[in-house]
């Protein structure tokens, strides 16, 4: 099973799961310098003995933006499953399951899709549509549709419906997702890329490049910023100077996390360089 290094925890987690039922070994791909690099180095790392490839197109910390359909067409070649973690992806960028074709797409709703904490989606692939749910109740049954005549049945519904979460029809956060979604679409994700591009661009243009840096823009994606610093020891005092003066930004290890969206301007950024440069 292989995941890159510094990979978000639930990722991990959730592989090691697999791998103590599996008696398989946990690979993590160390980072490089560039997308590219990091994204080679993945795929030279998936063989014919790898079972499982767990990714986020957009790395979590740092911004890194993978070759997602390489990968994809990598794990094809090897009878390789893709499990993509979409958190940090849908909705802000473009993405076409059909054609990256994942054996598993997951994503949390509160993220980038407006979406209500404690709910999800999955996109599951024909691979993995027979498989057993971990958790069990009466919903993914086949025939629960009928509440009239519930009974033991050992059979699930046919498709993806066989993973529902229990309480699925839950009339509260099912609403809020769909109104997130219908904005999210309204939007489109690729116009809210472009806009949180001209905002990232605007930082770029106005950090102090002696002591601040961000991967090329080919190299990552506009909505995930991890700026390092000459001095990473600075990163908790900035943060701080920057709560002060109300711009909310992130320490994820070693960099500066910056997450811009549509609901911010470029008034916001302005603010962010002039804390970072008198800092």
């Amino acid at each position: 099973m292989v995941v890159v290094e510094d990979e978000f925890p639930s990722i991990v987690y959730a592989s090691l799961a697999a791998n103590n039922t599996s008696d398989g070994q946990l690979r993590k791909v160390p980072r490089e310098s560039t997308g590219s690099a990091w994204t080679g180095r993945l795929i030279e790392a998936i063989d014919t003995a790898t079972g499982l490839v767990s990714l986020s197109p957009v790395h979590w910390m740092y911004g890194t933006r993978f070759d997602l359909q390489a990968v994809a067409d990598r794990c094809r070649e090897t009878g390789t499953l893709l499990v993509i973690d979409g958190t940090q992806y849908v909705g802000a960028v473009p993405f076409d399951f059909a054609q990256v074709q994942p054996d598993l797409l997951v994503v949390a709703s509160y993220k980038w899709l407006f979406g209500p904490y404690q709910l999800g989606l999955a996109v599951v692939g024909d691979r993995l549509l027979d498989g057993v749910p971990f958790e069990h109740h009466w919903s993914p049954r086949a025939g629960s549709e009928d509440t009239s005549n519930l009974i033991y049945e050992p059979r699930y519904r046919e498709g993806a419906r066989r993973f529902d979460v229990g309480e699925f029809n839950n009339p509260i956060t099912v609403p809020s997702l769909n109104a997130g979604l219908e904005q999210v679409l309204a939007w489109t994700p690729a116009a809210i890329q472009e806009y949180c591009g001209a905002l990232a661009n605007r930082l770029m243009q106005q950090l102090d490049d002696s002591r601040y840096s961000l991967p090329p823009a080919e190299d990552r994606y506009a909505h995930i910023l991890g700026i390092s610093l000459q001095d990473p020891g600075r990163i908790v005092s900035l943060v701080q100077a920057l709560s002060a003066r109300n711009v909310r930004v992130s320490k994820r290890g070693p960099v500066l996390r910056v997450s811009p969206h549509v609901y911010n301007t470029t008034d916001d950024i302005d603010a962010l360089a002039e804390v970072l440069n008198a800092n």
